[in-house]
């Protein structure tokens, strides 16, 4: 343990019984090793009258451990320590003692043996100073803490200011973000980091509002107003924004090339002309509805043509028997289809029966009649022809 100076501490328990004028101290460190020297002084705690003890140089203390609690101590140089103490060991136990002042005497805190039948016996070694030196010591102290104490105001001050509230305005503008709100906040101006990332978190969210403001516009324009070949404007955009905004107008120029195509094309087929068709590049169910009508401008035109066809055969040419052929028609288209072939049918065999039975008549044979079942105009010229 080495000797202690004035000022410096050593934490030991010790058992003080006044038996005529003579002092039995048992004392209890920390073991390093057996035959240790203590120079220092003795602190008196539950006694008043005794406030500070000497032990002189000359004096040293031995104390031999048997086991962890059990030891005994013996003396050499002087009078103030007696016999090895040895009675009342069974009756030791241990407990924590908080450390305390008194009249300049600081005790330390300590780890002590104490007797079960009187507490009031059991004190600690400790290195101290004198009062006076103590005094200044607590006067050193006190100013200190002041000054550490001021210190700390200030620098929590100066950290609140620096950190705290950009952080705070930073982590208000992420909720007003995650919330979709993009309203620009009023932040101070300051020219450290903190400054320069509140500044782009605000530019950040400024573009974002200008981008969604102009999306948002487009998007009503062309779902609500049904107005085509609007576009994006936002300007000094770069990055990721900047080709967020050139998809917005691709897909804006994209939708009006296909639905104006689609429009001149079904207003051609309305005006009769069934030689426009779809040629938009498109894809998905776009590409469906162009197909659809294409196909649809096919039929229309195979229909035509072939109606066409029929009607002047017959109607210019004198040819009868003729069918429309199309293929693949459905529902009215198929409809029409059969109706044409049908009056063409019809048309076919009531002419051919007249013509035959006129034909009987001019060669003689008064026998033939026409037969074919017919309706208005053409019943008076059959029952004409056959009276």
């Amino acid at each position: 343990m080495g000797n202690l100076e004035q000022g410096e501490m050593f934490t030991a328990i010790i058992d003080a019984q006044f038996q005529n004028e003579q002092k039995y101290l048992v004392a209890h460190g920390t073991p390093v090793s057996v035959d240790e020297k203590i120079q220092g002084y003795v602190v008196w705690d539950s006694y008043p009258d005794l406030d500070i003890f000497s032990v002189f140089e000359d004096t040293h203390i031995e104390y031999h451990f048997f086991d962890e609690n059990l030891f005994h101590i013996s003396s050499s140089g002087n009078n103030f320590l007696s016999e090895t103490y040895k009675s009342g060991t069974e009756n030791l136990g241990t407990q924590e003692r908080d450390s305390f002042k008194r009249e300049g005497v600081e005790i330390a805190y300590g780890k002590f043996f104490y007797n079960q039948h009187d507490l009031e016996k059991y004190i600690l070694v400790v290195g101290i100073t004198d009062q006076h030196e103590t005094s200044i010591l607590g006067l050193v102290f006190a100013i200190s803490a002041v000054i550490v104490g001021i210190v700390v105001f200030i620098l929590a001050r100066f950290f609140s200011h620096q950190f705290l509230k950009p952080i705070e305005s930073l982590t208000k503008m992420s909720q007003k973000l995650l919330v979709g709100d993009l309203t620009p906040m009023e932040i101070k101006k300051r020219s450290d980091e903190f400054g320069e990332l509140l500044t782009n978190f605000d530019n950040l969210t400024k573009k974002l509002n200008e981008f969604s403001s102009e999306v948002t516009r487009v998007a009503r324009e062309v779902g609500r107003e049904g107005k085509l070949g609007g576009q994006a404007k936002v300007e000094g955009v770069e990055g990721t924004w900047k080709e967020l905004t050139e998809t917005v107008n691709e897909l804006e120029n994209n939708l009006t090339t296909q639905v104006r195509e689609i429009a001149n094309v079904t207003t051609a087929v309305a005006k009769g002309d069934l030689s426009q068709k779809v040629t938009a590049e498109v894809k998905g169910e776009v590409l469906e509805l162009k197909n659809t009508i294409n196909t649809m401008v096919d039929q229309l035109n195979t229909f035509s043509s072939e109606v066409t066809r029929v009607a002047r055969e017959v109607g210019r040419e004198g040819q009868l028997g003729g069918q429309a052929k199309v293929e693949g028609v459905e529902g009215k288209w198929r409809e029409l289809t059969d109706t044409v072939n049908e009056l063409e049918d019809n048309l076919t065999t009531q002419v051919r029966e007249i013509a035959n039975v006129t034909t009987a008549v001019a060669k003689g044979d008064l026998s033939q009649k026409v037969t074919a079942e017919v309706k208005g105009e053409v019943l008076e010229l059959k029952n004409t022809i056959n009276t």
